[in-house]
């Protein structure tokens, strides 16, 4: 699919939103544009900034079961977590410091793993209504860790990369690609920031002259903000749903 991003029309894109992500991606790449990718990227987060959450404050349903609230709370946190992670991104990858912009598209990928696990916890709660799973999944991600800081333990976050590459399949590819980068390997240190001279036989430290291009962080991360305002402008319907389920079920007025 050829893109001329001068005549892009609104049916094209369309198109573009409907296929895969792995399609979308291989196409991105083929008709990448740094300027044009920048500006994509800077408009995701100008609307993710005009939308930062609000105070999440419990209502009457919260004297019955803490639910509800606790997952509004979860999704509202996710959202500023990725805010600000991708803003800082992009930021460090604009002025050429591609691997701590990869680092970070890193952590914002993993954030979008961890909203992607959250709308199918609780699609599954609203059709199979398995409280225990839901419940315990709600409190391992907001208090889990991996350190016995807190009592409980905090899921694996590849295990929620696999789960939500089955409906996103490119993911994981993304997620692996970042991390060769994001790891001390070769693609993050000595390809990053040496540069051999054969004559001299000497390793010259370049903190950006060696950084990878632009390309392999932006488009990630403009990819991985796309995919979560999707996930959470989808999760707002299926909180809905749970907080009139509860609201049902204790037979309590629910207010919007």
């Amino acid at each position: 699919m050829k893109i001329d991003w001068n005549s892009y029309t609104k049916e094209e894109e369309d198109k573009f939103n409907s296929l895969p992500l792995q399609e979308k991606l291989d196409i991105l790449e083929k008709n990448w544009d740094d300027e044009r990718a920048i500006e994509l990227t800077s408009a995701q987060l100008a609307s993710m900034e005009k939308s930062l959450p609000e105070p999440v404050s419990a209502t009457k349903l919260a004297l019955k079961t803490r639910i509800p609230h606790t997952a509004l709370s979860l999704r509202e946190v996710l959202y500023a977590r990725m805010y600000d992670i991708s803003a800082i991104a992009f930021d460090q990858l604009k002025s050429g410091n591609s691997i701590a912009g990869i680092i970070l598209t890193r952590a914002a990928l993993e954030t979008v793993a961890l909203m992607g696990m959250f709308a199918i916890r609780i699609r599954e709660y609203l059709q199979d209504e398995s409280e225990d799973k839901l419940d315990q999944f709600l409190k391992s991600s907001l208090l889990g860790s991996k350190d016995d800081s807190t009592e409980i333990e905090a899921i694996n976050i590849l295990t929620f990369i696999n789960r939500v590459d089955k409906e996103n399949p490119g993911l994981r590819k993304m997620f692996n690609d970042l991390s060769e980068m994001a790891h001390p390997n070769w693609a993050g240190t000595l390809a990053s920031y040496g540069r051999f001279d054969t004559k001299s036989i000497t390793l010259h430290i370049e903190r950006k002259a060696m950084q990878p291009p632009i390309i392999f962080g932006l488009l990630p991360l403009s990819s991985a903000l796309d995919i979560f305002a999707e996930q959470y402008n989808e999760s707002a319907k299926t909180v809905d749903a749970l907080y009139r389920w509860y609201a049902n079920k204790y037979d309590i007025q629910y207010e919007d």
